[in-house]
């Protein structure tokens, strides 16, 4: 997943490319995730930074 361009604080990420959307909850359009089912959900992230 790649997001090229700067964000300010409480905006919506929306990613170039979704490996994985197990029930469709996500949607890669708004960048909103919908729980599907109701449940108890984790969502982990990483996040790397480069400089040319």
């Amino acid at each position: 997943m790649a997001v090229k361009r700067k964000h300010k604080r409480n905006t919506i990420i929306k990613y170039n490319q979704v490996t994985t959307n197990i029930g469709n909850g996500y949607n890669a359009n708004t960048g909103k995730f919908v729980a599907p089912v109701s449940g108890i959900y984790m969502f982990a992230i990483t996040v790397s930074t480069y400089r040319y």
